[in-house]
């Protein structure tokens, strides 16, 4: 699963974020570069946290070098060889690792070959900011309130006219989930019950 969350601050899509990895009842890992998930436990050595961590348990990656830590991470979860698996891989602000025309060779790498047991999840705050092979490769996207012309213009392109519009009237922490089924048919629908998906972050900002 890709999975590309869409929202201003304060929208929810952090928290949104950590609900649906826990769903997904793998280990769990944050790359948190804005310090955003507080109550999660710091992981200070990948390796050794892989091979303790199980099921259900949830940690994050504080990263005060975004791209130097990312590359860490990514050379003890993947090393070129998919040394990891059974994992879901949660990144905070997105943007500082890609933007619409480039992205990291290795979070390029995970959009194109991760296994089956490797689910993405990644949070931004403009869809614009999107590499373009994500915004063909996702599986689900959920997209908060927009106001801005053109991230309005960018869903309707991408997701149709009708998402856009609706995407435009969402109040707070309600959001539209637009996904492809098997068949490649599009559906999306509104969540408009945030108390079922909200989980406490320690949020500190």
């Amino acid at each position: 699963m890709l999975t590309v969350i869409i929202g201003r601050r304060r929208q929810g899509k952090s928290t949104l974020a950590l609900a649906l990895a826990k769903s997904s009842r793998r280990s769990v890992i944050v790359f948190d570069p804005n310090d955003q998930y507080g109550h999660l436990k710091q992981i200070d050595d990948i390796g050794t946290w892989m091979e303790t961590s199980g099921p259900g348990s949830i940690g994050r990656l504080l990263a005060t070098n975004p791209v130097w830590d990312w590359e860490y991470l990514v050379e003890e979860l993947d090393a070129g060889v998919w040394k990891w698996s059974e994992y879901t891989l949660v990144i905070d602000e997105c943007s500082m690792l890609m933007n619409a025309s480039k992205v990291h060779p290795a979070l390029e790498r995970y959009a194109r070959t991760s296994p089956q047991d490797v689910d993405v999840i990644l949070t931004t705050h403009r869809n614009v900011d999107v590499n373009t092979l994500f915004r063909a490769l996702a599986t689900d996207w959920f997209i908060f309130n927009q106001h801005l012309d053109r991230d309005v213009q960018t869903i309707a392109d991408n997701y149709g006219a009708d998402v856009a519009e609706a995407s435009k009237g969402l109040p707070k922490y309600h959001l539209i989930h637009f996904w492809l089924d098997k068949g490649g048919q599009p559906f999306w629908q509104i969540w408009n019950r945030p108390q079922d998906w909200f989980v406490d972050i320690g949020r500190k900002t």
